[in-house]
């Protein structure tokens, strides 16, 4: 949740009011969530402890894998605007980002739609792409939720679903 702690009470209420547009314009209620109350911070700590089991401990181990792969892949650190491009398919409801440096390249791509999507004519031809993260694959599905299943991989460079997929490979020279 969101929390804060005004001393001003014309500015807390304010606030107040502002969250409560802001949930109403989401369809979303916002009985109970006060963001000036103590209640709604003690409600916003984390929870160390979940991270041990279920979908939190699947949660955890994707977050610790991300930040892996952004240690140890240049062209995922990379900041420059110039060395990447960003490709919005609206109608899929997918996100596609390349990215350079130091020779290598990554190209992620972001389903947010419910149909499976072959990205592989995005993908440039002259690279050997190898996969270092997909969303989808069971590791990161939480065995307890029936809500959510793995599906098979129709082709390599499918991009399932609800999910993510990070690959990478080396620009020719």
């Amino acid at each position: 949740y969101f929390f804060t702690s005004h001393i001003d009470p014309i500015l807390g209420a304010a606030v107040r009011a502002g969250r409560d547009r802001e949930f109403v314009e989401h369809g979303w209620t916002t009985q109970g969530i006060d963001p000036q109350s103590p209640e709604t911070f003690a409600a916003s700590r984390l929870m160390r402890s979940l991270a041990a089991s279920g979908r939190h401990a699947v949660l955890w181990r994707f977050y610790q894998e991300l930040l892996r792969l952004r240690r140890e892949t240049p062209a995922i650190r990379q900041p420059a605007r110039e060395q990447g491009r960003v490709t919005v398919m609206e109608d899929e409801r997918v996100l596609i980002a390349e990215r350079h440096a130091d020779g290598e390249t990554v190209f992620i791509g972001w389903n947010f739609g419910d149909v499976a999507l072959d990205i592989s004519p995005h993908l440039p031809s002259e690279v050997a792409w190898q996969i270092l993260l997909d969303s989808s694959a069971s590791q990161w599905c939480d065995a307890d939720d029936p809500a959510r299943s793995t599906l098979p991989r129709p082709a390599p460079f499918v991009l399932m679903p609800k999910s993510c997929l990070l690959l990478a490979g080396q620009l020719p020279t």
